[in-house]
């Protein structure tokens, strides 16, 4: 089974690969996009469950909605 940051990773590589997301400063693309802090996306996509909530799955699926789903 995969983990939360393992398929957060999965997903922000498609959204790289369909160009949704800047692949050469890919946390400051999703905080911009997000509107969130860098620092906070990048404890995030490290897999700091304090930044890594359900909450912020919520957020980045709501973000990048008809992409990437929650039940994902």
């Amino acid at each position: 089974m995969r983990t939360r940051v393992q398929r957060l990773n999965e997903a922000i590589k498609h959204l790289i690969a369909i160009g949704l997301i800047d692949g050469k400063s890919t946390t400051k693309s999703i905080a911009t996009t997000m509107n969130r802090n860098s620092t906070n996306i990048s404890s995030a996509i490290r897999g700091d469950e304090r930044y890594l909530s359900r909450k912020f799955i919520r957020d980045f699926c709501a973000t990048y909605k008809n992409i990437i789903s929650e039940d994902w």
